[in-house]
């Protein structure tokens, strides 16, 4: 506990330097920043309501000393002022923390603070850089989004953010020499003076922005029409893919039920075979063992066992 006092005791004295108007502008808002870092998000919405109006006010002095020295810079020469320019960085700098703040906070706080309308219309109204330009302008809009005013002093300051002469025409081209070939003598040119070139009327002018925006229809009707006629044949290939892959399958299953019943088929007329070389190997064992001798020797073929001469020798005896 003693440890977190004192934590919490050296930063508000740290803290108390943001009032002190004294010192330094940046050393000011560093020392609101370390102590905003070091703090929850109630305590930093709190803060930031409470001294909202202190805060603009430094910010919107800071960018009016930083402004006048590039606004000094950007008369002596006419080279666009560059982005790493120490008071370029600083401006942007300050015009997105005020961004930053007032998304946090101007909900609860002050909505009419002077130093804030300062801020907004000196950067949209700047002719230094267009980098101010737009940062002033995305304030202005994070602005009237959060606070739904109808005020016209910003309605007329966001009207005017941008001059339509920023998207002028380009310049017309001079007039040129029309030139016709003599006919009696082809090698001449005789000049038939210069065509004029008028302005075309405002008529004319809408009638061809209405043309160019009915191209611009018909360009994104082919381009969206285009698109579908792909995702459906995408979506047809899907499914032939997907029938094809299923044809496959099922004939793979026919076939390996086929396979399979033929080698049922093998397998059953082994088993026949082997069953009746059994059975007929039986057949013969019955039968050997079923004979006698006689029925061996009947079996065998009648042999003429006498001859002539044991005949002629009985007859004699």
């Amino acid at each position: 506990m003693n440890s977190l006092t004192k934590k919490t005791e050296k930063l508000q004295k740290k803290f108390k330097s943001f009032y002190d108007s004294k010192i330094k502008l940046k050393t000011r808002l560093s020392a609101l920043k370390s102590y905003l870092d070091n703090v929850d998000i109630s305590e930093k919405r709190r803060v930031c309501i409470e001294n909202y109006d202190l805060i603009i006010d430094i910010h919107w002095k800071i960018f009016e000393t930083k402004h006048e020295r590039l606004q000094a810079l950007r008369e002596k020469s006419d080279k666009p002022i560059s982005p790493s320019n120490k008071e370029m960085v600083d401006i942007i700098k300050v015009l997105r923390d005020t961004v930053k703040l007032i998304d946090f906070c101007l909900d609860g706080a002050n909505q009419k603070c002077e130093s804030f309308d300062k801020l907004v219309e000196a950067s949209i109204n700047t002719t230094v850089s267009y980098r101010i330009k737009v940062e002033g302008l995305s304030l202005l809009l994070l602005y009237l989004n959060i606070t739904k005013t109808t005020d016209e002093k910003y309605i007329n300051l966001y009207k005017n953010a941008v001059h339509l002469e920023y998207f002028g025409t380009f310049p017309y081209p001079e007039p040129i020499d029309i030139a016709t070939r003599d006919i009696d003598n082809m090698s001449k040119t005789i000049l038939s003076g210069k065509i004029s070139r008028t302005e075309q009327s405002p008529e004319k002018i809408e009638n061809e922005v209405q043309l160019i925006n009915i191209i611009l229809d018909n360009i994104l009707y082919l381009l969206h029409k285009q698109k579908n006629y792909n995702s459906a044949l995408s979506k047809k290939h899907l499914i032939t893919n997907e029938n094809n892959k299923t044809c496959l399958e099922e004939n793979s299953c026919n076939n390996s039920a086929l396979n399979n019943k033929k080698n049922e088929d093998i397998n059953n007329s082994s088993i026949n075979n082997n069953k009746e070389k059994e059975n007929n190997n039986k057949i013969k064992n019955n039968n050997f063992k079923s004979a006698t001798p006689d029925k061996i020797f009947n079996r065998l073929p009648n042999i003429n066992l006498s001859s002539n001469k044991n005949d002629t020798k009985i007859n004699e005896k």
